[in-house]
C-alpha cells in the first residue's frame, strides 16, 4: 500500500511516517519501481504499536528500544523495570495534575466573581 493508505489506515499523518522512517522506528519500506514506498500489513502493524506506545506517554527514544526489545526475549526484564519506572513517573503526573485542579477548583469557588473585585485573577497575579 502507499503511504496515503497507510496514513488513513493508521490515522497518522503522512509526514509523520516519514519521520519515523527517519529517526528508525519504522522499517525502510520496499520501493515501487516509480519510487513510491510500498508498506506492508507489518509496517501497519508497527504503526499502531508506535501509536499505543505514544499514547502512553513513551518518548521516541524508548519506542526505538522497545522495537530492539522485541526480538531480545533475554532483556525484556529490562523493559519491565522501564516500564514500571514509566508507571511512577505517570503517577506523579497524576499527584501535580490533582494539585493544580483543586487550585483551580478553590479559585473557581471563590464568593464574588465580579470584573472588577474577581479573587481568582487576583490569586493568579499574586503567583
Amino acid at each position: 500500500m502507499k503511504i496515503h493508505e497507510l496514513s488513513k489506515q493508521s490515522g497518522i499523518h503522512l509526514e509523520t511516517i516519514r519521520y519515523y522512517e527517519k529517526m528508525g522506528l519504522m522499517p525502510e519500506p520496499k520501493r515501487l519501481a516509480n519510487g513510491y514506498r510500498d508498506y506492508d500489513e507489518a509496517s501497519l502493524k508497527q504503526l499502531k504499536f508506535i501509536k499505543t506506545c505514544r499514547a502512553l506517554d513513551f518518548s521516541l527514544a524508548e519506542i526505538k528500544f522497545f522495537n530492539e526489545m522485541k526480538t531480545q526475549q533475554s532483556q525484556h526484564c529490562e523493559v519491565d523495570s522501564m516500564l514500571a519506572k514509566h508507571l511512577v513517573s505517570v503517577e506523579e503526573k497524576i499527584a501535580e495534575l490533582t494539585e493544580i485542579k483543586h487550585f483551580l477548583q478553590s479559585l473557581i469557588t471563590e464568593d464574588d466573581h465580579q470584573a472588577v473585585d474577581c479573587k481568582a485573577m487576583a490569586q493568579l497575579k499574586a503567583y
